[in-house]
């Protein structure tokens, strides 16, 4: 029950009680009001009935040196047709129009007609448009279209794990002793289930290396087939046929290449935030706390964070919202057994574990 309700509650009582006892004075003293109070109450009920003994709202007192209504009125109708335009810009504005201002006295206008921020007065001006037939400038319009909050859509389509995994390189600096470092990067679009492995040269060997030690065997594991992978085109990743060991790897294993447009990086977007992920989560936080003597040092503490990464860490993305890489992974209904990989052939030189990874072995 609301304070409201309760003092109304408690002036209908006063009126029931004085009824029943015939005894007005008697009444008051024992509700512990005055008589002149009781028939102030009588009163309004019997003018204007239950409704007539709700309190009624306090309008808000208009100060003196408070502007004007018709200036206010101009100020809020040149700010529904500006609606992008911030509190310093309508103050410019408005002067070329007669009206002399300031900032803080447009914020408090639009403060009292609830129009403090650029969303409340786009709000404001499709509600206007949809209840009263408003009818929009270009700029309006522009303005309405380029706020809407969608829903955020899927950019790169996948069906399954294992339909298209991005991979790239990313160079994560120098280690006195050892030289340039780099990153190889791999991440599952569907999932973002990721594997990193360290070298010292970006080379198409190293490229092909992390997808038949680490990738391939673990996909293998779940029995799920990798269609197809995209990468950026660096020398890498792209050759020609059997002379390029990364492509080499893909067409003995079946594996549909694609590349990303030059100069459009953000199309391989999954792995480059991936690699700020890492980047910002674990390397930038290593560096300062330990000193670094070999790569291999290095990579077992890498493994151990990309453990948490796909093990541990809830993923906020539009894909998994909340789960974890490997829940999505091991989730039997977008993750059947799909494929054998009976029909591809393997090649002897190559040794390819069916093992699960350890945390060594992401």
């Amino acid at each position: 029950m609301t304070p409201q309700e309760m003092l109304l509650k408690h002036k209908l009582s006063l009126l029931q009680l004085a009824e029943q006892l015939q005894n007005i004075r008697q009444a008051c003293k024992m509700m512990g009001v005055s008589r002149q109070h009781y028939y102030d109450i009588k009163e309004r009920f019997e003018q204007a009935g239950v409704i007539g003994l709700r309190e009624k709202e306090r309008q808000a007192p208009r100060m003196p040196n408070q502007t004007p209504q018709d200036i206010e009125d101009r100020i809020l109708d040149y700010s529904l047709k500006h609606p992008t335009y911030g509190k310093d810009r309508v103050v410019i504005q408005i002067r070329l129009h007669g009206i002399i201002t300031s900032a803080s006295a447009i914020e408090r206008i639009w403060k009292r007609n609830n129009l403090q921020t650029k969303f409340k007065r786009l709000l404001k001006l499709e509600e206007l448009h949809r209840q009263q037939g408003m009818v929009l400038s270009d700029e309006q319009i522009q303005a309405l279209l380029e706020n809407i909050q969608a829903v955020p859509s899927e950019h790169v389509f996948s069906r399954h794990p294992g339909y298209l995994l991005c991979q790239d390189t990313f160079e994560v600096g120098c280690i006195k002793g050892v030289g340039k470092i780099y990153m190889q990067a791999v991440v599952d679009t569907y999932g973002s289930f990721g594997f990193a492995k360290l070298y010292t040269s970006k080379m198409p060997t190293t490229a092909a290396d992390i997808l038949i030690d680490r990738v391939i065997p673990y996909y293998r594991a779940f029995d799920i087939p990798i269609r197809r992978m995209l990468t950026d085109n660096g020398g890498e990743f792209c050759g020609k046929g059997f002379k390029h060991d990364y492509e080499l790897m893909l067409q003995i294993f079946g594996i549909e290449h694609s590349r990303i447009r030059v100069g459009m990086p953000q199309t391989n977007g999954f792995v480059e935030r991936f690699n700020r992920t890492v980047l910002e989560e674990f390397f930038c936080v290593a560096f300062r706390k330990k000193w670094y003597y070999s790569l291999e040092e290095l990579q077992t503490d890498l493994d151990t964070y990309m453990w948490h990464y796909n093990f541990q860490r809830p993923h906020m993305g539009y894909r998994l919202k909340g789960k974890r890489p490997i829940e999505v992974l091991l989730d039997k209904t977008t993750c059947p057994k799909r494929l054998t990989y009976d029909k591809i052939d393997t090649p002897t030189n190559v040794e390819v574990s069916t093992h699960l990874p350890t945390c060594t072995a992401v």
